[in-house]
């Protein structure tokens, strides 16, 4: 092997093996996508995450300011076979990558991969070559499983109340809910800055309530960008003093509703550790498809 620099993203733009392969990096997402996008889409449910990281990228005014960074993996002949993206402050986003790759993507990332977020046979492998290569822990911050949907089953009963659309006069108690989610997650890879990722959901109608037959919101469930005919429900979020009486169910519901409106396939992620909502979705008629997990690595 070559020299491959040690301090990360900031010095390297490619990283290459005595055979000619290549790690190359770009900040330009269209790039990335035109090369990895292809591969992520040959299965774009289970690649979602991914794929929706592209087309979040490629819908952000070019003058915005961002730190995002997307590496493609160059085989001798020329082909593109894997890649990764790193959106500050989420973990390093595996979707597509040879066995062959891992090794160098530690070295060439050195104190900059800190977490890793793959699917599971694929993060787990990660994880050993981390470990291998650095000598150091790593251990696993969060297991999630995606579920698709089949046949949208509405909650029978339904909760009291009704569903209807976000507005921006609810912006205020969003940016409340939306930091109390994230508050409950483990991990800092799902902080966002509350005011513009609800601001966000709002200006593409794509938040759905549940409230009260008076009209207070009691629940809330987002819609994901659309990314190659599939789009995700998520954050999904009650209060914890108003759970337990089938709100989020509710939402969730009028949510999908909109999204099959949006999309040709409709899914989301659950925490595995949190056994409410892995019962509560495939009752709405959504079945799992595969887990992801990430891994946290110490030196």
């Amino acid at each position: 092997m070559g020299p491959v620099p040690r301090n990360g993203l900031d010095a390297f733009s490619q990283w290459r093996d005595d055979g000619g392969v290549t790690w190359q990096l770009t900040n330009d997402v269209r790039t990335f996508g035109d090369l990895v996008g292809p591969l992520m889409a040959a299965d774009p449910a289970a690649h979602t995450i991914g794929l929706t990281v592209i087309e979040r990228a490629l819908a952000r005014s070019p003058d915005a300011p961002h730190a995002d960074s997307y590496g493609y993996w160059v085989e001798p002949d020329g082909s593109v076979t894997g890649g990764f993206s790193i959106t500050p402050p989420h973990a390093v986003l595996l979707e597509v990558l040879p066995d062959a790759a891992l090794q160098p993507l530690v070295e060439a990332l050195g104190d900059r991969l800190t977490r890793v977020n793959a699917p599971e046979a694929l993060a787990t492998r990660m994880a050993a070559e981390w470990s291998k290569v650095r000598g150091g822990t790593a251990s696993v911050s969060m297991r999630t499983r995606l579920f698709r949907l089949g046949e949208l089953t509405p909650p029978d009963p339904a909760p009291d109340g009704y569903a209807r659309a976000a507005t921006s006069e609810d912006l205020d108690v969003l940016v409340v809910w939306w930091r109390a989610f994230h508050d409950e997650i483990p991990g800092p890879d799902l902080v966002d800055d509350p005011a513009a990722a609800v601001a966000e959901l709002l200006a593409r109608d794509a938040c759905r309530l549940w409230c009260t037959p008076d009209g207070t919101p009691v629940s809330m469930a987002g819609i994901s960008v659309p990314a190659v005919g599939a789009v995700r429900i998520g954050p999904v979020y009650t209060p914890a003093g108003l759970r337990r009486h089938g709100y989020a169910a509710g939402a969730t519901a009028a949510a999908a509703t909109a999204a099959q409106e949006r999309a040709t396939e409709v899914l989301l992620f659950t925490d595995l550790a949190n056994p409410t909502s892995n019962a509560l979705y495939p009752r709405l008629g959504f079945s799992p498809v595969m887990d992801r997990v990430t891994y946290r690595f110490d030196a």
